[in-house]
């Protein structure tokens, strides 16, 4: 019998796929050649999108800079051109159908700091959606010494100068010291480089760039002179949302963390969603005259006002707390959330956002620890 009704789904859902009733293949652009950066792509859509085929079509379409550019500009500008010249290509391979995403990665060198300090490899990430504007994100930094970077300016001929970098790249003089046994295209893995290899490297950015391309900027919103940015897409598609517990999960499942606070309200869904995955109590940070129990109340201010916000009193005490919230601005809020829990006797707190505006610096407002995914 059970061998019947599992032939049945499968001719049910053969001719549900008939009708076009399942979803088709997720279509990503590659704007590059290079095997490490197409394994990128695919591991990171294919975490984006478990239950989806993904397929890649590639293209090699010029940088128009030099082979190896040095600083976040030309990094940033030979992604820029790599994406442009890629779209002929590929709407001609796909009969001017427009791709679901086109991805575009450049790598550059840049020194650290004052020279002979180490200078460190970069990847600029481009992810576009269908043909809304690109989405920029950069991948973690790997060190090596400027010794390398001399070495490959000196190796640059006269006829071969460039105001974008060097005609020998890093990669290639590793490469070479290692008599071969390294891919000039993927030498980032190795121990004195930090050990991350450039495949996760690169996957871990675009991750974080195609999140991004699911949170709209709405101008004067609450109200005039502020820039807010709407989750609301991402939280409508449950892979993304799928995928941004999954970073918190990565981040937290080893720490010991007593219980999860979300913050009224956005808080709510990412703090109960997590709580969810690590199997841990769930407290709701809730605006003043919320919760029908005696609370601990905290006032703070925001860039928009001054609140209160209050937390049932008790299973608080000798607690080490999780507090979770969409985005970090000014850091009033979980500053005074922090606060408010310590107070009501929590051994210890750390934070978690979605989001983080890195020029408001509300991370130094902190007490505790502070993890964001995307930086703005």
């Amino acid at each position: 019998m059970a061998s019947q009704w599992m032939l049945v789904s499968i001719l049910v859902l053969g001719f549900w796929s008939q009708l076009g009733w399942a979803e088709p293949p997720l279509q990503v652009a590659v704007c590059s050649q290079s095997p490490v950066k197409i394994k990128a792509v695919a591991q990171a859509f294919h975490r984006l999108f478990p239950d989806r085929d993904v397929d890649l079509v590639g293209a090699n379409p010029p940088s128009e800079i030099a082979e190896q550019p040095v600083g976040l500009k030309w990094g940033q500008v030979g992604a820029q051109n790599r994406l442009r010249n890629a779209r002929a290509i590929v709407l001609i391979q796909l009969g001017d159908r427009t791709p679901d995403y086109w991805v575009s990665i450049e790598n550059f060198i840049s020194p650290e700091g004052t020279e002979g300090a180490p200078w460190y490899d970069q990847a600029v990430i481009l992810v576009q959606k269908k043909d809304e504007p690109p989405v920029e994100e950069l991948s973690r930094k790997v060190f090596f010494s400027s010794e390398f970077a001399i070495e490959a300016q000196r190796r640059t001929s006269f006829t071969d100068r460039s105001e974008s970098g060097f005609a020998t790249t890093v990669g290639q003089l590793i490469s070479e010291q290692e008599g071969g046994a390294i891919s000039a295209d993927d030498w980032q893995g190795l121990p004195e480089f930090g050990g991350i290899p450039r495949k996760k490297l690169l996957s871990e950015a675009l991750v974080r760039a195609t999140l991004k391309t699911a949170i709209e900027r709405v101008e004067n919103f609450p109200k005039p002179g502020i820039s807010f940015l709407d989750i609301s897409p991402l939280l409508a598609q449950h892979e993304l949302r799928d995928a941004v517990i999954d970073l918190f999960e990565n981040e937290f499942a080893r720490k010991e963390i007593d219980l999860i606070a979300g913050l009224d309200a956005r808080g709510f869904i990412f703090g109960s969603l997590l709580a969810d995955r690590l199997k841990l109590p769930f407290v709701m940070v809730r605006k003043q005259g919320k919760l029908p129990r005696p609370t601990h109340s905290e006032n703070y201010d925001t860039e928009y006002s001054s609140s209160t916000i209050e937390i049932a009193a008790h299973h608080i005490e000798g607690k080490t707390v999780l507090l979770v919230d969409d985005l970090l601005a000014t850091g009033g809020t979980l500053r005074a959330a922090e606060n408010l829990f310590l107070k009501a006797g929590a051994r210890d707190a750390c934070s978690a956002c979605l989001i983080e505006l890195v020029e408001l610096k509300g991370a130094e407002q902190l007490k505790g620890p502070f993890f964001s995914i995307l930086r703005y």
